[in-house]
């Protein structure tokens, strides 16, 4: 079970394609890992435009966290994915 405490961040992506490549191969690899999304567009940042004709890619950033002792498994991993 990942925990605040006993997680370690592995990987960083604005890219949904990165993201989805990253998440089949840590799930064929049976490393246990979660991921935090955040949404860079708040109403302070678009400061009241649209958020439409922005470039997808920059909207969401995809945070990759897998279990401290398989950090370095994880890393090998997306390395080659």
């Amino acid at each position: 079970m990942l925990t605040v405490f006993n997680r370690k961040e592995v990987y960083t992506t604005n890219s949904m394609k990165r993201h989805s490549e990253i998440r089949r191969a840590l799930h064929q690899a049976q490393i246990e890992f979660c991921v935090k999304v955040r949404n860079t567009t708040t109403p302070f940042t678009t400061l009241g435009r649209s958020t439409v004709g922005l470039n997808n890619n920059y909207i969401y950033t995809y945070l990759f966290y897998v279990h401290k002792k398989d950090y370095e498994k994880a890393v090998h991993i997306i390395g080659q994915a």
